[in-house]
């Protein structure tokens, strides 16, 4: 699969498995707000400890939910949805990757943190189904066991 192949799965799976899932921000200040209280706790530190802040701005774009601006930090989003920003995040963190494994990685570590595992699970398996990633490549050791066996 190609780089932009990837990029249009990657999409087409968050649309499918994440639609309606997570927040839907008022404003900025409540983006930002809720990026200050992700980046102070403790699970990210343990993860991304070098990104210490992460500007957020608005863009006008018709044509974008939101992206992460080259060469720095910051993000831009036109749709304020839970969903997007994390998306905008997760390049952040692995700025330079594109799409590619680390991306989908960190993707995925932040919907399970910030969504819940119900909406892990669905993003996952569209990312399998779509063969963007693999039965072993999504690292599920840090996740709880599932206690019910029924």
């Amino acid at each position: 699969m190609n780089p932009r192949e990837r990029q249009l799965s990657v999409y087409a799976c968050e649309d499918a498995a994440l639609a309606g899932a997570g927040r839907v921000f008022r404003d900025l200040r409540e983006v930002r707000a809720y990026l200050d209280d992700l980046i102070g706790s403790d699970w990210w530190a343990d993860r991304w400890a070098h990104v210490e802040a992460i500007p957020v701005a608005r863009t006008r774009s018709k044509h974008v939910s939101g992206y992460a601006v080259e060469g720095s930090s910051e993000i831009r989003v036109a749709s304020l949805r839970e969903p997007v920003v994390l998306h905008e995040v997760a390049h952040v963190v692995t700025a330079g990757s594109g799409h590619g494994p680390a991306f989908v990685d960190a993707l995925l570590a932040l919907v399970r943190e910030r969504l819940g595992f119900h909406a892990y699970g669905a993003l996952l398996a569209e990312l399998r189904q779509r063969d963007v990633v693999g039965e072993g490549d999504a690292d599920d050791s840090h996740q709880p066991e599932d206690s019910d066996p029924g």
